[in-house]
């Protein structure tokens, strides 16, 4: 786990130079399904887990080398300096 939430983890990317989007958004958000049949957030509180957490980095055919391990060293980076402190009980 992370002490930073989806949005915090978007700027320090944006800081580094890396664009990212959210493409997964779950059907019941969509608004034919929200509309038609009365879905709600709280009627799928796994695919909400998920979408609150979910984020698409930069993918696509000429994505050179270089910039894939720029990307892959930058979230390493972001995640290695957010992590929670894990406590230990004795």
């Amino acid at each position: 786990m992370l002490d930073i939430d989806r949005k915090q983890m978007i700027e320090e990317l944006k800081k580094a130079g890396i664009g990212t989007s959210v493409h997964f958004i779950p059907l019941h958000r969509h608004p034919y399904y929200r509309d038609h049949y009365g879905c709600t957030p709280e009627d799928f509180p796994n695919a909400e887990d998920a979408y609150s957490r979910c984020l698409s980095l930069p993918v696509y055919p000429d994505l050179k080398d270089a910039e894939a391990e720029r990307v892959i060293s930058a979230v390493t980076q972001i995640v290695s300096r957010s992590r929670k402190s894990k406590l230990v009980s004795l």
